[in-house]
C-alpha cells in the first residue's frame, strides 16, 4: 500500500461512536483478531517512543512497533534522535502476534512503501543532524516531507567549497541546519544503517500452520514419552534411596547403641582407674615412709659395722704381719737347711771318691 494514500486520512473528519467505550472495545480488538488472521494490512499512529521502540495505536488499540520493524533502519541512537519527528505520524504494518490476554499486540512496519525522491540541484533543505565527524556530519531530511519519501539520510562531507563559510562546530546532534545541495560538488551520499537486507514479514499458509502445529504435537507427544520413562527410572532411584535411607537410619540405631555401651563401660573403668590411682597413691607414700625409715637404720647400723670392721682389719693387719715374720723365718730356716744339705752331699761324695782311690 503507497503511503500517500495514508496522508488523505489526516484531512478525513473522525466519525463520533455513539456507542460506549465498553462495547466499541471489544469490537476493535475482534477487528485486530481477524486483521491477523486475514494478514490485513492496517494503519497505526505512533503515540509515542519506548526504550527498543514505540508504542503505537491500531484500531483504537494500543500496540507496539520495535525499531527493528519500523518502516526503515537507523542505530539506536538515531531513533532517539528523530523519534519526536515520528510522533503523531501514521504508517502501514501487518500485526505479527496479537495476545489479548496479555495486551500484547506487535506489528511490522516493513510492509510501507515510500514514494520515489531526487534531490534538486541547487535547492536547500532543512536537516536534522544524526551524528558528528571529523569530514563529515549524517543528517535526515525526510521529516521535512512529512515522511512521504521515508528515510531520507545522508553522509554530507563538509570540505565542499559551498560549505566553507558554515561554522559545523557551533552545532549539536539533534540540531536542525539547512544545506544546499550541489550536485556538482558530489559531497552528498544516500547512506542506509541496516547491516543486512531487511526482509518483510511473511505469513504462512493455513496448510503449513497445521503441518507446523501436528509436528510440534508430535515432538510434545516425543518429549512426553520420554519425560515418563525418565520419571519411572527416577521413582525407581527414589524407592532404592529410600530403603537405604531405612537401612542407614537402622544402622545409625545399632551404631548408637553400641555407643552408650562403650560409654557405660568406659564410666566403669575410669571409676576402677580412679580407685586404683587412689590405691597406689597411698602405697607410694607407704613406699616412701618405709625407704626412709630403712635408710635410716642402714645408716646407724653402717656405722657399727664399720668401726667392727675397722677392728677386724686391725687384727688381721697384726696377724698377716706376724705371719710375715714367720714366713721370713721360715724361708731363712729353709735356706739355712738349703746350706748344710748341700755340705752334705758335698762331703757324702768325697767320701765316695776317696774310698774308690784307696781301692786302686
Amino acid at each position: 500500500m503507497n503511503i500517500s494514500k495514508l496522508f488523505d486520512l489526516f484531512n478525513q473528519d473522525p466519525k463520533e461512536e455513539e456507542q460506549s467505550l465498553e462495547d466499541i472495545v471489544p469490537i476493535l480488538k475482534n477487528k485486530l483478531v481477524k486483521a491477523h488472521q486475514d494478514k490485513e494490512v492496517v494503519i497505526f499512529k505512533i503515540i509515542r517512543a519506548k526504550k527498543t521502540g514505540f508504542l503505537v495505536k491500531v484500531k483504537g488499540i494500543y500496540a507496539f512497533v520495535p525499531f527493528s520493524l519500523m518502516a526503515w533502519d537507523y542505530q539506536l541512537m538515531s531513533w532517539k534522535v528523530m523519534e519526536r519527528e515520528l510522533i503523531g505520524y501514521k504508517f502501514f504494518a501487518q500485526i505479527i502476534e496479537i495476545d489479548l490476554t496479555k495486551n500484547r499486540i506487535i506489528l511490522d512496519a516493513k510492509v510501507t512503501e515510500f514514494n520515489d525522491f531526487k534531490l534538486i540541484d541547487g535547492h536547500t533543505y532543512k536537516c536534522i543532524i544524526l551524528s558528528k565527524h571529523k569530514d563529515y556530519i549524517i543528517v535526515e531530511l525526510g521529516h521535512r516531507f512529512q515522511w512521504k519519501y521515508g528515510s531520507q539520510c545522508y553522509m554530507v562531507r563538509l570540505d565542499s567549497p559551498n560549505y566553507t563559510e558554515i561554522d559545523y562546530s557551533i552545532h549539536s546532534i539533534s540540531d536542525e541546519i539547512n544545506l544546499t545541495y550541489v550536485n556538482s560538488a558530489h559531497n552528498w551520499k544516500k547512506i542506509s544503517f541496516s547491516k543486512k537486507q531487511v526482509k518483510t514479514h511473511t505469513f504462512k499458509t493455513a496448510k503449513e500452520e497445521e503441518k507446523n502445529i501436528q509436528d510440534k504435537t508430535q515432538e510434545l507427544i516425543s518429549k512426553n514419552e520420554k519425560l515418563k520413562a525418565s520419571l519411572l527410572k527416577k521413582n525407581d532411584k527414589y524407592k532404592k534411596l529410600r530403603n537405604d535411607y531405612k537401612n542407614l537410619v537402622e544402622h545409625r540405631k545399632e551404631e548408637k547403641q553400641k555407643i552408650i555401651s562403650l560409654q557405660e563401660k568406659y564410666k566403669k573403668q575410669s571409676s576402677l582407674i580412679y580407685f586404683l590411682e587412689n590405691k597406689i597413691d597411698e602405697l607410694n607414700v607407704k613406699s616412701e615412709r618405709l625407704k626412709s625409715q630403712l635408710q635410716n637404720e642402714l645408716n646407724s647400723n653402717t656405722s657399727q659395722k664399720t668401726k667392727q670392721i675397722e677392728k677386724e682389719l686391725l687384727n688381721l693387719e697384726n696377724n698377716v704381719s706376724k705371719l710375715h715374720f714367720q714366713n721370713q723365718k721360715l724361708t731363712k730356716q729353709l735356706e739355712d737347711a738349703k746350706d748344710i744339705i748341700s755340705t752334705q752331699e758335698t762331703l757324702i761324695y768325697y767320701l765316695k771318691n776317696g774310698a774308690n782311690n784307696e781301692n786302686i
